[in-house]
Order: structure tokens, then sequence, then C-alpha cells
């Protein structure tokens, strides 16, 4: 996670290398590796959650 934060802190388009940065952070780890209060403060965090289980189930993971 602490690419994120060098990522966002870096100056420029910082949200879409975040975005990208993200993404990949994601991939290579789940989103175990986020920060309870990070997922706690998301808005819809349960219709996020639902989307991520059915790619997951696309992707056969």
């Amino acid at each position: 996670i602490e690419a994120m934060y060098d990522v966002i802190n870096s100056g420029g388009d910082t949200d879409s290398t975040a975005a990208m940065v993200g993404a990949l952070l994601g991939a290579l780890n789940g989103g175990d590796i986020l920060p309870e209060g990070l997922i706690a403060n998301t808005q819809e965090i349960e219709a996020l959650l639902k989307q991520e289980e059915a790619f997951a189930c696309t992707l056969s993971l």
C-alpha cells in the first residue's frame, strides 16, 4: 500500500496513476491489503464487493 501513497504524493496526474497502481496492487495482493478503515468509509462497499466476487467468478479465481 506504500506504493499507492507514493504515487498520490508524487504530483501530476495522480488520479490516473493511482488508479493504475491500485489495480495492479489489487491484482497482485487482493483486497486484503487495504486498511480496514479505508474500506469501512467507502460508499456502497457492499455493491463493490458483489461486483468483485462476480468478476473473480468470471475469471475462475
